[in-house]
């Protein structure tokens, strides 16, 4: 089972990659962000549609610590609840170790 979230074995550069696909909703904003350690490395917003689900990248390359955490958050303000499209092609979270 997956936890979510990514703790990085080694210390060194590592590619974030991330994508997250929101319900249809006109309302209020849509974001995507990576938090390392607790504090936000990335972080992107988008205003809604309401003809389309809102889909969003974020992509960042970030120095980790051994033991280093991190995770892929998202978050709206619809003023409701809303889901997120079911589609896994559409909600990924991946990472690359590049570099030392």
């Amino acid at each position: 089972a997956t936890t979510g979230v990514f703790t990085a074995p080694v210390a060194g550069l590592y590619q974030l990659n991330g994508n997250l696909s929101f319900a249809l909703n006109a309302a209020g904003q849509r974001g995507i962000r990576f938090s390392a350690a607790g504090a936000a490395v990335c972080e992107v917003i988008f205003l809604p549609s309401s003809s389309f689900n809102v889909g969003m990248s974020a992509n960042r390359v970030v120095r980790l610590t051994a033991g280093q955490t991190v995770i892929l958050q998202g978050f709206q303000s619809s003023g409701g609840n809303l889901d997120y499209t079911t589609a896994a092609a559409y909600n990924n979270f991946s990472i690359v170790r590049v570099g030392p």
